[in-house]
């Protein structure tokens, strides 16, 4: 069953695109050819009611695929693959892999102190509260003078 991409005769070019791309992907989930149309053109309205004669960026997520590529360098140099051998597969400069190996080693070294600063606020927090219902006199606590 080939889907025919869903197009009107006057829509503007990017919710053309939209649409055609919606029916391409629900065609492929295996709904029938009309119901295909029926959702692509009724999402292309309803794009076309809430932001026609609006401005819409749509980012290219260049950010998002560079964090998973540091991720995915640092992931593959930490269980043993040589600097080189990744310069080579990814076709970067061998400063490049140095910078995104250090930038994430940093950024998980922040998330590790994070989550342990939380773990002894949790712990300065449950100490607090027994203090409070031990009445002030914690383990270890020194009276001067027995007063």
């Amino acid at each position: 069953m080939a889907t025919k991409p869903v197009t009107a005769n006057k829509s503007p070019e990017i919710l053309a695109m939209i649409g055609a791309e919606l029916s391409v992907h629900l065609g492929k989930s295996g709904l029938k050819d009309d119901k295909v149309s029926d959702i692509a053109l009724g999402f292309m309205e309803t794009l076309r009611k809430t932001l026609g004669g609006q401005l819409v960026y749509f980012p290219k997520g260049a950010k998002i695929d560079m964090d998973k590529l540091s991720v995915e360098i640092y992931d593959k140099h930490f269980h043993g693959a040589a600097v080189h051998d990744l310069v080579q597969e990814y076709n970067v400069s061998t400063a490049y892999i140095y910078r995104v190996l250090a930038s994430e080693r940093a950024r998980r070294k922040q998330e590790r102190d994070a989550e342990a600063e939380a773990r002894r606020e949790a712990r300065r927090d449950a100490d607090k509260d027994r203090w409070k219902r031990e009445g002030g006199l914690g383990v270890g606590t020194v009276t001067l003078g027995g007063v």
